[in-house]
């Protein structure tokens, strides 16, 4: 339950060894590298494979995806990240030769593409063509008239025709205009005309908005023209389902196209880390960041495996930017998910995971108040953990198992089980009556002033606890300000708590004085430690007054008042299950079949109402819980601002590398 300490690494190797130390160090992922002003820059090309770079392999799995069998490896990988080692991802590199398989595939896709055009000119030409349909004259013939006479083939509005009759006819000239076709006011027209006249007709029908219309050459007719472009149509239709099957055949590779491009990533980033060490003839070196806790196995399997190299330890000079890292055992560590959505702790502070977790598990639990919804959190986790989930993913369901566990342990304290449907079963669930009542001690709607209390008392001490980690933290820098304001804090806190007591008659008339006097002490010292701490005569005036005030409203009423959102979550969501019960469960016998349709309806939206309720409070339990961790816990002793510590280790985009400190490797399987 701390932040790691961090010590500064040199190490020394042999040139020859440069790539297979780097591989070893990115296996064992222990290592944050630190970027050496003098060295040079990576070379381009790094991070590629018999000619083949990332971005292509991602445009592939990226094009294949379209044509995966739903349930497929593929769909599954999409889906879940599936957990490999660094052996398999170069087994899998030196087993596969991705670069045939990308030039099949880029051969399938360009006569794809090129089909895919030819389709298209076909439907262009077969909606140019259809208007034309009933024309009965060759198509070489309309492109290529007789010395005599001509044709114009065009397209005008409908309401044009009588005023284009009435204009050709008008000329004194032989003319005739032949109506083609109409589709949707548009008159689709033929003009013959003798060839002496082209250019004063051509000039008659421009000035009508005449559209003039050339169709494609060939000795069918329009209508043989068209069979044509459809049998065309088909048979591209079968070259293309073809193309399409063999897209569907490759997309079975799509896993191992995957892997290879994880390895290449993992490649290109060791090979971006060797172009920036210095190096000399003979050896290189690095320097990185190396948690305490990891230096001791490092050091022996590193000697042991490049016995020539050698290791420098040192300890952070001031003011260099130390990464921060948690250090957590196995009950802890889910809490970190809920210390890092808040921020890193700066090295040398108190990492709050450990210290929060009780506090966040009540308060969770208690916001929702319901053993039944608990069951189901703890179903939903099994689920997940039944998929085989990466290392990273097991973190947060850990943390999904602890909020469930006290869920159905606040539901039992305040009788909740779906609302109120244990109240609501028939006599024959007499026993499971007798059991909600020996469980249950406090119920939120009848005992809600005493629910409330609890919940403000609950508030009290985690603000209490906030102050005194931060009393402890003091002893270490500023024992002044440990014992001239954290202690008294505390001790305002706790004779205010006192005060009350006594006023409401829920303690004993002695302690007024004890609490007052006790009062009294720690204000005084409060007052002295702002007085010192601040220099300018009217900062020490307002800090005096203002110091003492905040603790009593902030520390004492704000914050624990806070809390009340904990009592207002768990009674809304009791009220709203009991409120769905009432609305939906049969409320007397169920006779006949519309009794038991009627009834089986009212169980299914009953428990979809339910699984509503609880997703809501779900949501705002956890929202609300963690505002209180945030604001009114870490507030008192939490310094924000470190940086994460970044691992050169094995990062996959499509798969999750397990390195050494991983336990269990799933195994992988390619077609």
């Amino acid at each position: 339950m701390a932040v790691s300490s961090i010590k500064k690494i040199d190490l020394i190797g042999l040139e020859r060894d440069r790539m297979d130390i780097l591989s070893f160090l990115q296996n064992r992922g222990q290592l944050e590298i630190i970027s050496s002003p003098a060295a040079g820059a990576a070379q381009p090309g790094a991070g590629t494979a018999a000619g083949v770079e990332p971005m292509e392999l991602e445009d592939a799995i990226s094009f294949l995806g379209a044509y995966s069998r739903p349930g497929g490896s593929f769909s599954k990988m999409l889906k879940q990240r599936v957990m490999v080692s660094a052996a398999q991802l170069r087994q899998e590199a030196a087993a596969f030769d991705v670069r045939a398989f990308l030039d099949e595939l880029n051969k399938f896709r360009l006569q794809y593409q090129e089909l895919q055009r030819r389709k298209e000119r076909f439907n262009q030409e077969r909606i140019a063509l259809m208007p034309w349909r009933f024309l009965e004259i060759r198509l070489d013939d309309l492109r290529n008239p007789s010395s005599l006479c001509g044709v114009f083939l065009g397209t005008v509005e409908l309401r044009e025709k009588e005023n284009l009759l009435r204009d050709i006819s008008g000329t004194g000239e032989p003319a005739h205009l032949e109506t083609v076709n109409t589709v949707d006011g548009t008159l689709y027209a033929a003009v013959v005309y003798l060839a002496k006249d082209f250019e004063r007709i051509e000039a008659l029908l421009k000035g009508r908005k005449f559209n003039f219309v050339v169709l494609g050459a060939g000795e069918e007719t329009v209508r043989e023209r068209l069979l044509g472009v459809n049998i065309e149509s088909l048979i591209l239709d079968d070259k293309m389902q073809d193309i399409r099957g063999q897209f569907c055949r490759m997309s079975e590779q799509a896993l191992r196209l995957m892997l290879v491009h994880d390895y290449l990533l993992c490649l290109r980033e060791r090979m971006s880390v060797s172009g920036a060490l210095e190096k000399q003839a003979y050896t290189f070196s690095l320097c990185a960041w190396v948690r305490r806790k990891d230096i001791p196995g490092l050091k022996e399997e590193l000697y042991r495996k490049f016995p020539e190299s050698a290791v420098f330890l040192s300890d952070p000079f001031p003011g260099e930017n130390i990464p921060s890292a948690l250090e957590n055992g196995p009950l802890l560590q889910p809490f970190e998910v809920v210390t890092d959505l808040y921020g890193k702790p700066v090295y040398g502070g108190i990492d709050p995971s450990g210290l929060l977790a009780p506090f966040f598990l009540v308060s969770f639990g208690f916001c929702i108040a319901d053993a039944g919804y608990g069951l189901l959190i703890l179903a939903v986790a099994a689920f997940l953990f039944s998929r085989r989930p990466s290392p990273p993913e097991k973190i947060f369901l850990r943390l999904m198992v602890w909020m469930g566990i006290f869920t159905v342990i606040a539901g039992m304290i305040t009788g909740g089980f779906f609302g109120d449907l244990v109240g609501r079963l028939p006599e024959s669930f007499a026993w499971a009556k007798r059991l909600q009542r020996k469980l249950a001690i406090i119920d939120p709607v009848k005992d809600s002033m005493l629910f409330l209390g609890a919940t403000l008392i609950f508030g009290f001490l985690q603000v209490a606890c906030g102050v005194a980690v931060k009393f402890c933290r003091d002893l270490k820098r500023d024992r002044f300000a440990a014992f001239a304001l954290d202690l008294p804090s505390l001790f305002v806190q706790f004779s205010m708590l006192g005060l009350c007591l006594v006023f409401t008659g829920m303690g004993p008339a002695w302690l007024a004085g004890y609490a007052l006097y006790s009062f009294i002490a720690a204000g005084a010292l409060i007052v002295f430690y702002n007085w010192r701490s601040n220099k300018d005569i009217s900062l020490k005036i307002f800090w005096s007054g203002f110091g003492l005030y905040s603790i009593v409203t902030g520390n004492f009423l704000s914050d624990t008042l806070s809390f009340s959102r904990i009592f207002a979550l768990g009674l809304t969501g009791s009220l709203l299950g009991a409120a769905i019960n009432t609305m939906l469960f049969p409320s007397g016998p169920v006779n006949g079949i519309g009794g038991i349709i009627g009834a089986s309806a009212a169980v299914g939206v009953l428990f979809a109402a339910h699984i509503l309720n609880m997703a809501i409070s779900l949501l705002g339990a956890y929202v609300h819980t963690s505002r209180l961790q945030y604001l009114e816990f870490f507030g008192k002793f939490f310094e924000a601002g470190g940086r994460p510590f970044r691992a050169f280790r094995q990062e996959g985009k499509y798969t999750y590398i397990t390195t050494a400190a991983d336990r269990t490797v799933r195994p992988v399987t390619t077609k």
